[in-house]
């Protein structure tokens, strides 16, 4: 992609919950995609008035929808709003990631609106999904994600090995978050220990998961912190 060729953008979505706290988990995702090449946008449906709204902006411009699914209410809010995706357009892909999906990765593409989805640690399945998707490529082959076939067959890819944590860029927002909490991801190029300490946890929920698929845990080094 030259230097002169427009980002393409990517929405990432927050579904309403009983809890505010910052979509740290999104952070992480979105900050591994490279602000040369991609517009990260972050909705967060706890705090924006009419989060369906806002994704409409910017929904033919879109690469993909990428939604964190907790499970539990938030799955509700999730379903709504990838389904109100689909009606606006029909052909954009919608990916789940979180605990639910990591979970029920092939349950939850028993729903029309949905996609792929992740499993287990998501940055560098995400940035891959997200590339290929930009090459119209198919997602056969790409570790830790299950997708839907065109003939409507389901695929479990096979499972990611779990990457260290300091792999991984963490970064915050650049300003105060405003109305509506649209976080873009024009983000400081500077390590924050709140998002690495829920990245370590998050990755530690999961290593039951990476286990069961046989993969090693590997070792978070100080320098994470």
């Amino acid at each position: 992609m030259s230097n002169t060729s427009p980002r393409r953008k990517v929405l990432l979505y927050n579904p309403q919950a009983v809890f505010f706290t910052m979509p740290l988990a999104l952070l992480a995702i979105g900050s591994e995609l490279d602000p040369a090449l991609y517009e990260v946008i972050i909705v967060d449906g706890r705090l924006d008035p009419d989060p369906e709204k806002t994704l409409r902006s910017h929904i033919d411009e879109a690469v993909c929808l990428g939604v964190t699914v907790l499970t539990g209410a938030p799955i509700s809010d999730a379903l709504r709003i990838s389904r109100a995706a689909k009606r606006a357009r029909a052909d954009l892909p919608v990916v789940w990631g979180g605990w639910h999906p990591s979970m029920f990765a092939s349950e939850c593409l028993l729903e029309p609106s949905v996609d792929v989805t992740v499993r287990g640690q998501g940055e560098e399945t995400f940035v891959e999904i997200v590339a290929r998707l930009v090459r119209s490529q198919s997602l056969l082959g790409c570790a830790g994600c299950t997708v839907r076939l065109a003939d409507g067959s389901i695929h479990e890819n096979p499972p990611r090995p779990l990457a260290p944590v300091d792999r991984f860029r963490a970064q915050i927002p650049r300003k105060p978050v405003h109305r509506g909490h649209h976080l873009l991801a024009d983000l400081k190029k500077e390590r924050s220990t709140a998002v690495l300490c829920e990245i370590l946890l998050r990755h530690e929920a999961r290593c039951g998961e990476q286990h069961r698929q046989g993969t090693h845990v590997r070792q978070y080094t100080h320098n994470a912190m």
